[in-house]
């Protein structure tokens, strides 16, 4: 893959049986889109996605990336990078502030 291709990086909350219905909207939703014109890491990132909280909450999380490959290289210029970034919950269905 080049650096210039387009990627879609789905983490494994993606495709997780518990994420939020497909068809069905999340109780909370955030979503970021991000461009530079150069990116550059001194040292290789060291990044991590993780969902704390009680049994029952549904979620997930889908980036996708333009000119920016899902594991970045130190010392490496990226140039004209969009990442679109979404993360999904919903409450577990028996909550009662529902």
């Amino acid at each position: 893959m080049t650096d210039s291709e387009s990627t879609s990086e789905r983490t494994p909350e993606a495709d997780d049986a518990h994420a939020p219905d497909r068809d069905g909207p999340a109780d909370i939703a955030f979503t970021a889109h991000v461009t530079g014109r150069r990116l550059r890491w001194h040292e290789d990132p060291d990044t991590e996605v993780s969902f704390d909280g009680i049994e029952g909450f549904r979620s997930r999380s889908d980036s996708r990336r333009v000119n920016l490959p899902a594991s970045v290289r130190a010392r490496h210029t990226y140039r004209d990078v969009t990442v679109d970034y979404r993360l999904e919950c919903s409450l577990p269905d028996d909550d009662p502030g529902r």
